[in-house]
Parts: structure tokens; sequence; C-alpha cells
């Protein structure tokens, strides 16, 4: 029998801890990177999804992100072969617009931002990655404290 994993609404905040612990290097500072990982929003239906999830796989990879792959439809592709289900709740917190959508969740707080809409190329993810991690603000509300769950 296939395992199937379930996300309730309330189940988030245990899984982003869960993913820090997962990716944590051991090093007494914590990188940007474990402070922070990928939400991946896509519909088993969709070509541009099928396209750009190997493209997302792999600059995680490369980056050192953990994924949250989030199926609308309830059904993976490769290579998110079981992804968490994107209840109501989590579609409407993070409010994907078009799919494939792409966010920079902080594990800590649950506030995130979305770096990504539609297919686009690994250069053009990892050149708004470093444009974030420059702006100092937008940083700061990233990382904020307060406002749990929210979007910026």
């Amino acid at each position: 029998m296939k395992a199937t994993i379930k996300a309730a609404p309330l189940l988030l905040p245990v899984l982003l801890g869960l993913a820090l612990l997962l990716t944590a290097t051991g090093r007494a500072a914590a990188s940007f990177n474990d402070d922070h990982a990928l939400a991946f929003f896509f519909r088993s239906d969709c070509p541009f999804c099928h396209q750009f999830a190997p493209v997302l796989k792999q600059f995680g990879e490369e980056n050192k992100f953990f994924i949250y792959p989030f199926s609308l439809d309830g059904a993976g592709l490769p290579p998110f072969s079981q992804p968490l289900r994107a209840t109501p709740a989590i579609t409407s917190l993070f409010s994907p617009r078009v799919v494939p959508a792409t966010y920079l969740v902080n594990v800590h707080n649950r506030r995130f931002i979305r770096i990504a809409e539609g297919m686009v190329r690994a250069e053009d993810l990892q050149k708004t990655l470093e444009q974030i991690k420059n702006d100092k603000a937008l940083l700061a509300r990233l990382d904020a404290e307060s406002d749990e769950g929210a979007g910026i």
C-alpha cells in the first residue's frame, strides 16, 4: 500500500520546523538556507509545472534549500511524486495566482515572499534570491518575529 502525505493547515508549522531540523548543518550560526525553505505550488496536469519541477529540484539541491511541494490537485509529478496536499487554508494563505508558483519561506515565523510565478530559469531564481538577500529592508520583514504566517 502506497503511503500518502496529508497535511492539515495546523500541520504547516510542524512541517516547517521539521524541515529546519532536517536541513540543519550543525554549525553554531545558522545560514540563510537553514532559516528558509521553498514552497512550490503546482498541478499535476500543468505542462509548465512538469517543465519547471526538475529545474526547481536542481536549484534546491544546488542551493541547499528544502522544498515543500504543494499539489493543488493532490497528485504528484516528477520529481515530487509524494507532494503535500495544498489544503484550502494553505492555498488561502499563499494565494498562488498561477502555477507553478514558488515562495521563499522563513521556517521560524512562516513569513513568505513569492519568488517565481510560471516557468522561470534557474538563473532567474538565483537573481531573485540574491536581490532578496541584498535588500536589507525586505529581508528584515521576511525575518521579523511577529505576524506569523504572513506574506510580504
